[in-house]
């Protein structure tokens, strides 16, 4: 992993994670887009953007799943693996 990437986070936070601080990241830069595009009107780019958004918000869903799912599958191999 980049060592600068890594430095943007919080140490504490599992390297598995890091796909979805950056999606949050990307996220909120494509909102403050879509916001100073619809205050200029500029509606093509609005449309744009706004697909862009959905499509980014779909990904971190996927993430978040996917992570969550990573999570519970290693916490269950352990319990299971206690005598």
């Amino acid at each position: 992993m980049s060592r600068n990437l890594r430095s943007a986070v919080p140490s504490s936070l599992p390297d598995f994670l890091l796909p979805a601080v950056m999606a949050v990241h990307v996220i909120r830069h494509r909102a403050l887009r879509v916001q100073h595009a619809r205050a200029d009107r500029e509606r093509g780019a609005l449309s744009i953007e706004l697909a862009l958004l959905v499509l980014v918000l779909i990904l971190a869903a996927g993430l978040v799943v996917a992570a969550i799912t990573k999570l519970v599958t290693s916490k269950a191999n352990q319990i299971g693996n206690t005598p």
